[in-house]
């Protein structure tokens, strides 16, 4: 199951502050753990809701 971004600012939000792009063929979630491992996204823990902020 593929999701859309709700918006196209959203999609370019990690881009504007200096976050490398995906990849040529890279999956979305791929992506995402490499934001992750990067230090680009944190996880903010919340009761039962999974959220992910950038770092600043």
């Amino acid at each position: 199951m593929s999701r859309q971004i709700s918006s196209p600012a959203a999609a370019l939000q990690p881009a504007n502050r200096g976050a490398p792009g995906r990849r040529s063929g890279e999956a979305a979630g791929a992506y995402i753990r490499r934001l992750l491992t990067e230090g680009w996204l944190l996880p903010v823990k919340l009761p039962g809701v999974p959220v992910l902020t950038w770092a600043d």
